[in-house]
């Protein structure tokens, strides 16, 4: 009697919990399920020739379950639904509102920081995104873009605005250690300027940063403002024309965004943006990519004296000049690479002002900054880092930079080179 008691408690026990797992399932959709019922719900349509990859919402895309013949539609999106400020506007709490409103004004220090209409746009953008994100049961924006907001990134940790101790450090000498910082204080200055001039004290820099990178990694430029077009950004870029397959475009007479095939696509393959030619340095920056096949070179410069450089000059300057404070001013002043600045430090230290000069002391300080990036390369942190495939962008960015920089210390060498055998056949 007593086993039998035991089987049928069992039985029981076992029969519920069957029960129980089949309404769960019925409960709890898988997301990508949520995600294109929300799609279909906001009139946004997909090609019945592609399947949605959801591995993870720091990875998602598009591939062909079937081929796909070139010009054919692979998404279309209304206007209505796309992020721009009007619907930001429509569903902002009123502080936000005001703060938009006085931006447009543009007061003396605003315009300094907030310096076009683009800026000023997606700076509202990004206020917004931030009060839906951390007031999530009182934003009805949120409640109405939920399933597409559940699908935005959460790991920023590749992105160089964000970048820890170590990477900053190894890159703080390089050019685009320097791009870095003054992005990071344009933030800086934008993040205080709303705290201070709103009361909106609880704005946080690195929320701030986050959501800024994702206006910005997000945003297209549509019928003379950006907006943020719901799952555009579910097409990886790419350069590479033998690769990218995809292309977008606005279509001002039907108001929809769409995105279609530039070539036949086979089965199988993952659909790829085909995407605007910039430096690598931008990618990295607020896409936290780069490409190996960049053909975009953007011009290597040397934005300030590498600091062996300052003393060797000073040094000089307090032998053979006695004006040093004069020097002192001018030296910490010098930003930018043109061969008159080179060739002015020379005034201060009775050297001719000449081609001679500035040729000479930019030569040093380029090799002077070279030293910099094999130490770079050397480090044991870089050699560590670099392993890592998601850091693979810093060894591009290192390597582009430090060829850039080796082939403009060779051009050097030759004209100086050239100069000073004319000056000894003169002699």
């Amino acid at each position: 009697m007593n086993n039998f008691l035991k089987f049928s408690l069992f039985f029981i026990f076992y029969l519920n919990s069957i029960l129980c797992d089949k309404e769960k399932k019925k409960k709890s959709k898988p997301f990508n399920e949520t995600l294109l019922k929300w799609a279909k719900k906001n009139k946004i349509e997909f090609s019945d020739k592609i399947i949605l990859n959801f591995s993870s919402i720091n990875y998602k895309s598009f591939y062909a379950k079937e081929d796909i013949p070139e010009n054919e539609t692979i998404l279309k999106v209304p206007f209505d639904i796309i992020l721009t400020a009007k619907v930001f506007e429509e569903y902002s709490p009123e502080f936000l509102i005001n703060i938009y409103s006085d931006l447009k004004n543009y007061s003396s220090f605003a315009n300094r920081i907030f310096r076009t209409p683009t800026v000023k746009e997606q700076t509202f953008m990004c206020l917004n995104l931030i009060y839906a994100f951390t007031h999530k049961k009182k934003s009805k924006l949120y409640k109405l873009y939920k399933p597409y907001f559940q699908s935005f990134e959460n790991n920023f940790d590749y992105f160089p605005l964000l970048y820890g101790g170590g990477e900053i450090n190894l890159l703080n000498t390089t050019n685009f250690g320097a791009k870095i910082y003054g992005a990071k204080k344009s933030i800086y200055e934008e993040t205080k300027y709303i705290q201070n001039n709103y009361s909106y004290e609880s704005l946080i820099n690195d929320d701030y940063i986050k959501y800024r990178i994702m206006t910005v990694s997000k945003s297209y430029n549509l019928k003379g403002g950006s907006g943020i077009v719901p799952f555009a950004d579910f097409f990886p870029l790419e350069l590479n024309a033998e690769i990218n397959n995809v292309i977008w475009n606005f279509d001002n007479e039907t108001n929809n965004f769409y995105i279609k095939s530039i070539r036949n696509i086979s089965k199988g393959e993952t659909l790829k943006m085909k995407c605007f030619i910039a430096p690598n340095s931008r990618y990295l920056m607020y896409y936290g990519i780069t490409f190996d096949n960049n053909s975009y070179i953007e011009p290597f410069r040397i934005k300030y004296l590498h600091s062996k450089l300052k003393e060797e000059i000073k040094l000089k300057a307090s032998v053979m000049n006695p004006n040093i404070d004069d020097f002192d001013l001018s030296l910490e002043s010098f930003i930018g690479d043109t061969m008159e600045n080179y060739r002015n430090m020379g005034i201060f230290f009775d050297m001719p002002n000449n081609d001679d000069t500035g040729y000479i002391l930019m030569l040093k300080n380029l090799k002077y900054y070279m030293e910099e990036y094999n130490t770079i390369s050397d480090s044991d942190y870089y050699k560590k880092i670099i392993l890592d495939k998601n850091r693979i962008n810093i060894k591009r960015i290192v390597n582009l930079e430090k060829s850039l920089l080796q082939k403009r210390i060779n051009l050097l060498q030759e004209i100086v080179d050239d100069r000073m055998k004319d000056r000894k056949s003169d002699l």
